[in-house]
Protein backbone atom coordinates (compact mmCIF):
# COMPACT_ATOMS: atom_id res chain seq x y z
CA UNK A 1 0.00 0.00 0.00
CA UNK A 2 1.32 3.44 -0.94
CA UNK A 3 1.73 5.80 1.99
CA UNK A 4 -0.15 9.07 1.32
CA UNK A 5 1.93 12.24 1.26
CA UNK A 6 1.41 14.45 4.32
CA UNK A 7 -0.10 17.90 3.99
CA UNK A 8 2.40 20.72 3.55
CA UNK A 9 3.36 22.96 6.46
CA UNK A 10 1.36 26.11 5.80
CA UNK A 11 0.58 29.56 7.18
CA UNK A 12 -3.09 30.46 6.69
CA UNK A 13 -4.10 33.98 7.77
CA UNK A 14 -6.70 36.62 7.04
CA UNK A 15 -10.17 36.51 5.54
CA UNK A 16 -11.67 36.98 2.13
CA UNK A 17 -11.04 35.15 -1.15
CA UNK A 18 -8.35 32.50 -0.63
CA UNK A 19 -5.00 33.31 -2.23
CA UNK A 20 -2.38 30.55 -2.34
CA UNK A 21 1.15 31.89 -2.82
CA UNK A 22 3.91 29.42 -3.74
CA UNK A 23 7.48 30.36 -3.00
CA UNK A 24 10.56 30.74 -5.18
CA UNK A 25 13.74 28.65 -5.20
CA UNK A 26 15.72 28.29 -2.97
CA UNK A 27 13.46 29.93 -0.38
CA UNK A 28 10.34 28.93 1.55
CA UNK A 29 6.97 30.39 2.49
CA UNK A 30 8.57 33.08 4.60
CA UNK A 31 9.32 35.01 1.41
CA UNK A 32 5.63 36.02 1.58
CA UNK A 33 5.84 37.57 5.07
CA UNK A 34 4.98 41.03 3.70
CA UNK A 35 1.94 39.61 1.91
CA UNK A 36 0.76 37.75 5.01
CA UNK A 37 0.84 41.09 6.82
CA UNK A 38 -0.33 43.40 4.06
CA UNK A 39 -3.12 41.43 2.39
CA UNK A 40 -4.89 39.87 5.37
CA UNK A 41 -7.71 42.43 5.26
CA UNK A 42 -8.34 41.65 1.63
CA UNK A 43 -7.54 37.95 1.25
CA UNK A 44 -7.19 34.73 3.13
CA UNK A 45 -3.46 34.35 2.46
CA UNK A 46 -2.24 30.73 2.32
CA UNK A 47 1.53 30.26 2.05
CA UNK A 48 2.79 26.66 2.05
CA UNK A 49 6.37 25.44 2.26
CA UNK A 50 6.84 23.05 -0.63
CA UNK A 51 8.06 19.54 0.22
CA UNK A 52 11.74 19.67 1.06
CA UNK A 53 11.69 23.36 2.09
CA UNK A 54 11.14 25.30 5.31
CA UNK A 55 8.91 23.50 7.78
CA UNK A 56 8.11 20.91 5.10
CA UNK A 57 11.78 19.89 4.88
CA UNK A 58 10.93 16.58 6.56
CA UNK A 59 8.40 15.64 3.87
CA UNK A 60 9.38 13.33 1.00
CA UNK A 61 11.00 15.59 -1.59
CA UNK A 62 10.21 15.17 -5.27
CA UNK A 63 11.77 15.90 -8.63
CA UNK A 64 8.33 16.07 -10.28
CA UNK A 65 6.64 19.47 -10.57
CA UNK A 66 3.28 17.72 -10.88
CA UNK A 67 3.80 16.11 -7.47
CA UNK A 68 4.26 19.57 -5.99
CA UNK A 69 1.05 20.62 -7.74
CA UNK A 70 -0.82 17.66 -6.30
CA UNK A 71 0.43 18.71 -2.86
CA UNK A 72 -1.17 22.13 -3.42
CA UNK A 73 -4.44 20.54 -4.52
CA UNK A 74 -4.38 18.32 -1.44
CA UNK A 75 -3.86 21.43 0.66
CA UNK A 76 -6.99 22.98 -0.87
CA UNK A 77 -8.92 19.78 -0.16
CA UNK A 78 -7.73 19.72 3.43
CA UNK A 79 -9.04 23.26 3.91
CA UNK A 80 -12.34 22.58 2.14
CA UNK A 81 -11.60 24.96 -0.72
CA UNK A 82 -13.09 24.14 -4.11
CA UNK A 83 -11.36 27.14 -5.70
CA UNK A 84 -8.63 29.62 -4.87
CA UNK A 85 -6.55 32.29 -6.49
CA UNK A 86 -3.24 30.49 -7.07
CA UNK A 87 0.06 32.26 -7.61
CA UNK A 88 3.74 31.63 -7.49
CA UNK A 89 7.08 33.35 -7.86
CA UNK A 90 9.77 31.80 -10.06
CA UNK A 91 9.77 28.07 -9.13
CA UNK A 92 6.41 28.73 -7.48
CA UNK A 93 5.12 29.92 -10.84
CA UNK A 94 6.07 26.59 -12.40
CA UNK A 95 4.09 24.85 -9.67
CA UNK A 96 1.14 27.22 -10.13
CA UNK A 97 1.10 26.42 -13.85
CA UNK A 98 1.18 22.71 -13.01
CA UNK A 99 -1.82 23.19 -10.71
CA UNK A 100 -3.66 24.96 -13.53
CA UNK A 101 -2.76 22.14 -15.92
CA UNK A 102 -3.97 19.40 -13.57
CA UNK A 103 -7.12 21.08 -12.26
CA UNK A 104 -7.97 24.37 -14.02
CA UNK A 105 -11.42 24.37 -12.41
CA UNK A 106 -9.76 24.80 -9.00
CA UNK A 107 -7.96 28.03 -10.03
CA UNK A 108 -10.21 31.10 -9.85
CA UNK A 109 -7.42 33.48 -10.83
CA UNK A 110 -3.80 32.78 -11.73
CA UNK A 111 -0.84 34.88 -10.62
CA UNK A 112 2.55 34.35 -12.31
CA UNK A 113 5.41 36.36 -10.81
CA UNK A 114 8.96 36.46 -12.20
CA UNK A 115 8.52 33.11 -13.91
CA UNK A 116 8.17 31.62 -17.40
CA UNK A 117 6.36 28.87 -19.28
CA UNK A 118 9.24 27.45 -21.28
CA UNK A 119 11.35 24.50 -20.19
CA UNK A 120 15.09 24.54 -19.68
CA UNK A 121 17.33 25.05 -22.68
CA UNK A 122 20.39 22.77 -23.08
CA UNK A 123 22.56 25.54 -21.60
CA UNK A 124 20.21 25.89 -18.65
CA UNK A 125 20.27 22.14 -18.07
CA UNK A 126 24.06 22.26 -18.02
CA UNK A 127 23.88 25.04 -15.44
CA UNK A 128 21.61 22.87 -13.31
CA UNK A 129 24.29 20.18 -13.32
CA UNK A 130 26.72 22.79 -12.04
CA UNK A 131 24.27 23.82 -9.34
CA UNK A 132 23.89 20.22 -8.18
CA UNK A 133 27.67 19.92 -7.98
CA UNK A 134 27.87 23.15 -5.99
CA UNK A 135 25.37 21.88 -3.40
CA UNK A 136 27.21 18.56 -3.19
CA UNK A 137 30.62 20.14 -2.63
CA UNK A 138 29.94 23.53 -1.04
CA UNK A 139 26.46 23.22 0.41
CA UNK A 140 23.37 25.37 0.01
CA UNK A 141 25.18 28.51 1.19
CA UNK A 142 27.65 28.30 -1.69
CA UNK A 143 24.80 27.92 -4.15
CA UNK A 144 22.86 30.80 -2.61
CA UNK A 145 25.84 33.16 -2.66
CA UNK A 146 26.40 32.40 -6.31
CA UNK A 147 22.73 32.96 -7.14
CA UNK A 148 22.26 36.17 -5.15
CA UNK A 149 23.38 38.66 -7.84
CA UNK A 150 20.69 37.28 -10.16
CA UNK A 151 17.98 37.06 -7.52
CA UNK A 152 18.27 40.63 -6.29
CA UNK A 153 18.74 43.95 -8.10
CA UNK A 154 22.26 45.32 -7.69
CA UNK A 155 21.02 48.55 -6.09
CA UNK A 156 18.90 46.76 -3.44
CA UNK A 157 19.82 47.54 0.19
CA UNK A 158 22.41 45.25 1.74
CA UNK A 159 19.98 44.37 4.53
CA UNK A 160 17.58 42.98 1.93
CA UNK A 161 20.33 40.98 0.23
CA UNK A 162 21.35 39.59 3.62
CA UNK A 163 17.75 38.57 4.37
CA UNK A 164 17.42 36.70 1.06
CA UNK A 165 20.73 34.94 1.65
CA UNK A 166 19.74 33.95 5.20
CA UNK A 167 16.45 32.48 4.00
CA UNK A 168 18.20 30.49 1.28
CA UNK A 169 20.87 29.23 3.68
CA UNK A 170 18.14 27.88 5.97
CA UNK A 171 17.11 25.27 3.38
CA UNK A 172 18.33 21.69 3.49
CA UNK A 173 20.57 20.25 0.76
CA UNK A 174 18.26 17.32 -0.05
CA UNK A 175 15.25 19.52 -0.78
CA UNK A 176 17.37 21.99 -2.74
CA UNK A 177 18.99 19.26 -4.84
CA UNK A 178 15.65 17.63 -5.62
CA UNK A 179 14.26 21.00 -6.61
CA UNK A 180 17.18 21.64 -8.98
CA UNK A 181 16.37 18.35 -10.71
CA UNK A 182 12.70 19.32 -10.86
CA UNK A 183 13.55 22.69 -12.41
CA UNK A 184 15.77 20.96 -14.96
CA UNK A 185 13.14 18.40 -15.96
CA UNK A 186 9.96 20.50 -15.83
CA UNK A 187 7.86 20.42 -19.01
CA UNK A 188 7.41 23.25 -21.46
CA UNK A 189 3.99 24.82 -20.76
CA UNK A 190 3.68 27.17 -23.74
CA UNK A 191 1.11 24.92 -25.39
CA UNK A 192 -0.95 24.97 -22.20
CA UNK A 193 -1.28 28.74 -21.97
CA UNK A 194 -4.01 29.29 -24.62
CA UNK A 195 -6.24 26.81 -22.78
CA UNK A 196 -6.10 28.69 -19.46
CA UNK A 197 -9.12 30.98 -19.56
CA UNK A 198 -9.08 32.20 -15.96
CA UNK A 199 -8.05 35.86 -15.35
CA UNK A 200 -4.27 35.91 -15.04
CA UNK A 201 -1.85 38.53 -13.80
CA UNK A 202 1.73 38.28 -15.05
CA UNK A 203 4.20 40.29 -12.95
CA UNK A 204 7.89 40.82 -13.70
CA UNK A 205 10.64 42.94 -12.23
CA UNK A 206 12.07 45.43 -14.67
CA UNK A 207 15.60 44.24 -13.79
CA UNK A 208 14.84 40.51 -13.54
CA UNK A 209 17.90 38.71 -14.89
CA UNK A 210 16.52 35.18 -14.40
CA UNK A 211 13.12 35.41 -16.11
CA UNK A 212 13.29 38.70 -18.01
CA UNK A 213 10.54 40.86 -19.46
CA UNK A 214 10.58 38.97 -22.78
CA UNK A 215 9.52 35.77 -20.99
CA UNK A 216 6.68 37.59 -19.23
CA UNK A 217 5.53 39.19 -22.47
CA UNK A 218 5.55 35.78 -24.17
CA UNK A 219 3.31 34.32 -21.47
CA UNK A 220 0.94 37.27 -21.35
CA UNK A 221 0.45 37.24 -25.11
CA UNK A 222 -0.42 33.52 -25.09
CA UNK A 223 -2.88 33.63 -22.17
CA UNK A 224 -6.46 34.54 -23.19
CA UNK A 225 -7.22 36.76 -20.18
CA UNK A 226 -3.80 37.99 -19.05
CA UNK A 227 -2.61 41.37 -17.88
CA UNK A 228 1.11 42.15 -17.72
CA UNK A 229 2.58 44.39 -15.04
CA UNK A 230 6.24 45.45 -14.92
CA UNK A 231 7.60 46.53 -11.53
CA UNK A 232 10.16 49.32 -11.96
CA UNK A 233 13.66 48.95 -10.52
CA UNK A 234 13.03 45.45 -9.15
CA UNK A 235 14.88 42.18 -9.67
CA UNK A 236 13.72 38.57 -9.59
CA UNK A 237 11.96 38.59 -6.20
CA UNK A 238 9.37 41.34 -6.65
CA UNK A 239 7.14 40.40 -3.67
CA UNK A 240 10.11 40.71 -1.30
CA UNK A 241 11.96 43.57 -2.96
CA UNK A 242 8.94 45.80 -3.65
CA UNK A 243 6.32 44.50 -1.19
CA UNK A 244 4.17 47.62 -0.99
CA UNK A 245 4.00 47.93 -4.77
CA UNK A 246 3.19 44.23 -5.08
CA UNK A 247 0.52 44.25 -2.38
CA UNK A 248 -1.15 47.32 -3.87
CA UNK A 249 -1.14 45.58 -7.24
CA UNK A 250 -2.82 42.46 -5.84
CA UNK A 251 -5.48 44.50 -4.09
CA UNK A 252 -6.30 46.35 -7.33
CA UNK A 253 -6.28 43.16 -9.39
CA UNK A 254 -8.74 41.30 -7.22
Amino acid sequence: MTTPRPVLATHDVGSGPPLVLIHAFPLDGRMWDAQRQGLVGHHRVITPDLAGFGQSAHLPATTDVNEHARDILKLLDQRGLQQADVGGCSMGGYVALAVAALAPQRVRRLLLVDTKATGDTPDAKAARAGALATVATGGVEALARGMLPKLVAAHAPQAFKDAVLALAKAQGPAGVSNAIAMLRDRPDRLGLLPTLTMPTLVVVGELDAVTPLSDAQHMASALPQARLHVVPASGHLVPMEQPQHFNDLIRRWT
